[in-house]
């Protein structure tokens, strides 16, 4: 049976998920915005060279290791929170699923009991 407490908790996660989920996104940016800062840095200031992209992408990771390993991380992050955003989502939806069936199935039995009388 499917409680008024079970849909607040459902409702409430789904909340929190999206909150999370926004800031992991924005975390996840900033990274990556921190990394392409430091690349086009290191291209300008000959900290990154190469001949050819391959070369640069190469030097590049090495020199900014730290911050490809950021990126890394908070792309995990993201990717954990967006798994456990789309289980809160999917839990709303079957609880509305739920209560929508329960709803059906006490119009017909509604119209079956005024049908008798």
């Amino acid at each position: 049976m499917i409680t008024e407490k079970a849909i607040n908790q459902a409702y409430e996660s789904l909340n929190m998920m999206k909150e999370t989920l926004s800031s992991t996104s924005y975390a996840l940016a900033m990274s990556k915005d921190a990394l392409e800062g430091a690349i086009a840095k290191g291209l300008v200031d000959g900290t990154i060279t190469g001949k050819n992209q391959q070369m640069r992408d190469a030097v590049a990771k090495d020199v900014l290791s730290e911050l490809f390993d950021a990126v890394e991380d908070a792309e995990n992050k993201y990717n954990t929170i967006l798994l456990h955003y789309t289980l809160a989502r999917n839990e709303v939806e079957r609880i509305r699923l739920i209560v929508r069936l329960l709803e059906l199935t006490k119009g017909e039995n509604d119209g079956m009991e005024e049908a008798r009388n």
